[in-house]
């Protein structure tokens, strides 16, 4: 396995950049940092000075702008990780950097991988590209430039592309049967996101993986309920089909059903519950295998 590249210029979060030796050091100075994140949106391409000095300064620039952002340059020049130099050329400055060094560019890359993998079965590998991406997250995108307007767009684009990253893990996951160990990070983002249906959706799967059909409900009702309040809107179809999934699974009497991968194909139509329901009613990975479900093993879960 090839050694993979250490980020030098970390924007998910904090503006940081990486040392030679010890841990990676916050920039400095939030005109500083505005300018390192411009540079960075647009690693190895030129951005204009006007463009620079408008966004930074706005409506109150200083009496001579090209001068402050050359010593703005300079500043940051003295920061940057040895090997990524800020060049002048003609009437731009450009952050010489291949892209992948940068964790916003490495986790779209990372992220597009993923999706493209799990779109062509290859949940395990895409299950781990997912893990990297989503392990390059140290905080909110920008964290500390919130106050940059022309930044503020940017920020919410990549915490999106993050929580589409996060439902795809979840997809990966729970084809390979492991779907419970996601459940607290779900709940957690759901909290923080408690109107977007596609990641209740997951949240409610992943816990009745782990046997929380309970739970899972809970979940559903919480959200049909914000969603009334809210927005006026019952759930959404893809909810609405997680919530339904529930009743696919045999009750017991602990209301509670574990599932968990397995090296062998279980015959799912032999458990309690099961056997009277049609095909199209079988989870996913078991239709259209006469009842044979590969990688899935259903049991009653054990009392704790």
């Amino acid at each position: 396995m090839s050694e993979v590249r250490v980020v030098q210029i970390a924007l998910l979060g904090e503006a940081q950049v990486s040392v030679t030796e010890g841990p990676a050091r916050r920039v400095g100075g939030p005109r500083v940092r505005m300018l390192l994140a411009l540079l960075a949106l647009e690693p190895g391409r030129p951005v204009r000075c006007e463009s620079l000095i408008d966004t930074i300064w706005g409506d109150d620039p200083p009496a001579d702008p090209a001068n402050a952002l050359q010593t703005l340059v300079k500043r940051l020049r003295a920061v940057l990780p040895h090997g990524v130099a800020v060049e002048f050329v003609a009437v731009a400055y450009r952050l010489a950097i291949d892209a992948d060094d940068i964790d916003i560019h490495r986790f779209v890359r990372l992220a597009g991988e993923g999706h493209e993998l799990l779109a062509a079965g290859a949940a395990s590998p895409a299950a781990r590209t997912l893990d990297a991406a989503l392990g390059l997250w140290r905080g909110a995108a920008f964290a500390d430039l919130t106050d940059v307007p022309e930044l503020c767009w940017h920020a919410d684009r990549w915490n999106e592309l993050r929580l589409d990253a996060i439902e795809t893990r979840a997809d990966a996951y729970l084809s390979l049967g492991r779907g419970p160990e996601l459940a607290a990070s779900l709940e957690r983002e759901l909290r923080l996101q408690p109107l977007r249906e596609s990641l209740a959706a997951r949240a409610i799967r992943v816990l009745a993986a782990g046997g929380r059909q309970g739970r899972a409900r809970v979940v559903f009702e919480s959200t049909r309920h914000l969603l009334r309040a809210e927005l006026g809107v019952s759930p959404s179809p893809e909810l609405a089909r997680a919530r339904d999934e529930l009743d696919w699974l045999p009750e017991y009497s602990d209301s509670r059903l574990a599932v968990r991968r397995t090296g062998s194909i279980e015959r799912v139509r032999d458990l309690p519950g099961i056997a009277a329901l049609p095909d199209s009613a079988l989870p996913a990975q078991c239709q259209g295998l006469g009842g044979q479900c590969p990688r899935w093993s259903f049991r009653p879960f054990e009392s704790e």
